[in-house]
């Protein structure tokens, strides 16, 4: 029975030992993770901050391209309205220049102001395709105008014989 006894006692030091080391390595281990989350955290918000910034950037070249693209098949046949698309080509194709060789240079508040702009352009790329032009020509009705100028005219021929 003191055998058993002593085999008891040594078995329940064994299991004693392995949990408390167990319970050492938990405890290590979760302050391991909270140190890796006090540094990773403020460093993988940084880097989303910084992707937020290239994923704004991108969009906004992708607008611009297909801003570019469709002023390029725009052709709505009105006379006069060449110069007002190539007007529009030419100040997109300024962008894209200024876009391609800044990149590294533009701020987030640039690319918002930029992005404004374009979005101005898309309006203005919407009502050239639906042929409604700022490049309107209207006729004049000059009959009336004439008709008080000939009259006056007239007066004041009579008048001065």
């Amino acid at each position: 029975m003191a055998v058993e006894l002593k085999s008891a006692i040594k078995a329940a030091k064994f299991k004693t030992d392995w949990v408390t080391v167990l319970a050492i390595l938990i405890l290590i281990s979760i302050i391991a993770c909270e140190l890796g989350l006090v540094i990773g955290l403020p460093i993988y918000l940084k880097n989303s901050v910084r992707w937020e910034k290239e994923v704004a950037y991108q969009e906004l070249l992708n607008q611009l391209d297909v801003l570019r693209g469709g002023m390029r098949g725009c052709k709505n046949g009105k006379k006069g309205d060449e110069g007002e698309v190539a007007l529009v080509q030419s100040c997109l194709n300024h962008f894209a220049f200024y876009l391609r060789h800044e990149d590294k240079d533009l701020s987030r508040e640039d690319i918002r102001k930029i992005r404004n702009v374009l979005d101005r352009f898309e309006t203005v790329y919407i009502e050239i395709t639906k042929n409604k032009t700022f490049n309107s020509s209207k006729q004049l009705d000059l009959t009336g105008y004439l008709a008080d100028l000939q009259e006056k005219c007239r007066k004041a021929e009579s008048s001065t014989f």
